[in-house]
């Protein structure tokens, strides 16, 4: 059963890079909104633009990541998540808050909003 659960949960992975025509950023600009929670530390970002694939860095003295976009897809924004506990890679939806790390409503998470720029 164990197997089973794992061998699912690998292949949602995979589909979720599965996004579809993909244009590098100088062709297809997009935004990001955040908002960063660790313990009684909070941070927001409203509508930073992201046109490369330079990585746009968020401190505090509590803690510290960078998001770095990849590529700009019909399904959303590829991310990728820079942080001292480990690196991970995300699909941000269009206009949709997700969570890329911890979980949402607690004091630990961060949340991203990507928005295509028009």
């Amino acid at each position: 059963m164990r197997q089973l659960v794992l061998t699912a949960a690998s292949l949602l992975s995979c589909q979720a890079f599965a996004a579809t025509d993909c244009k590098p950023l100088p062709q297809a600009p997009a935004t990001i909104a955040l908002t960063a929670q660790h313990g009684v530390t909070t941070m927001r970002s409203s509508d930073k633009f992201v046109g490369s694939s330079t990585p746009q860095e968020f401190s505090s003295p509590n803690f510290a990541f960078s998001v770095v976009a990849v590529s700009s897809c019909n399904e959303g924004l590829e991310i990728k998540l820079l942080q001292k506990t480990g690196d991970s890679q995300h699909l941000l939806q269009w206009n949709r808050p997700t969570v890329v790390n911890g979980k949402a409503g607690t004091d630990h998470h961060i949340t991203i909003t990507a928005k295509r720029r028009e």
